[in-house]
């Protein structure tokens, strides 16, 4: 296993050496991509994990259950195939899943310093 720090935001991720890790230039959000290795067979990426960091997205410092519900209301839940909370690396955390032609993704929400969210 190979280790991502980023120290801008105080958090690191452990995942595969065989995983390349890659990240956004310019404007916020910042976006940090790990890619599996590309498949032959199939022609395409095999897993994925992006992590984005949206810095002042909890101004009101919400918890993670009411800032996710906040932003549920915005969009069609019907389409939410599965959601909850749990918590990631220690810290209180929500998700939702839904399935689209890409396949099967899950969005998984974080605060990091009370302001700042992270999707994974």
């Amino acid at each position: 296993m190979e280790t991502y720090r980023n120290e801008k935001y105080g958090f690191q991720v452990k995942y595969p050496e065989t995983w390349t890790v890659g990240s956004s230039r310019g404007t916020p959000p910042e976006i940090i991509y790990f890619r599996g290795p590309y498949s032959t067979v199939r022609g395409v990426i095999g897993r994925a994990l992006n992590v984005t960091v949206q810095r002042n997205m909890n101004p009101r410092k919400l918890s993670i259950e009411e800032w996710v519900a906040q932003q549920l209301r915005a969009v069609d839940t019907k389409k939410i195939e599965a959601r909850g909370c749990s918590t990631v690396a220690g810290q209180p955390a929500c998700f939702f899943e839904n399935t689209n032609k890409s396949g099967k993704e899950r969005f998984v929400y974080t605060l990091l310093h009370e302001t700042e969210c992270t999707v994974i």
